[in-house]
């Protein structure tokens, strides 16, 4: 018998995905420090997001008002402030 390997994403019986939305509002600031996944995000201008971002494997770099889905993560900048990929956003 084959081994049915577990999603990553939890999905209903509605098709929806079930994960992590973010949204960054005017004058919010997210300064990643570490690792996050999540599914949706959408920063909205006079937002800010210090991050290096990658949305299905592919780094990207966020702009203001879209909203992005999928498996995202997001790193931590250096010190210097250089992403270590791209995806660095300030709106």
């Amino acid at each position: 018998m084959p081994i049915t390997p577990i999603p990553e994403r939890i999905t209903d019986g509605y098709d929806r995905i079930w994960g992590t939305d973010v949204t960054l509002n005017e004058g919010t600031v997210w300064t990643v420090t570490g690792e996050s996944n999540i599914t949706e995000l959408t920063v909205m201008p006079g937002a800010a997001l210090n991050a290096s971002v990658t949305v299905d494997g592919v780094p990207t770099e966020i702009q203001s008002g879209v909203t992005y889905t999928g498996d995202i993560r997001l790193t931590a900048v250096s010190a210097s402030g250089e992403a270590s990929g791209s995806g660095e956003a300030g709106f």
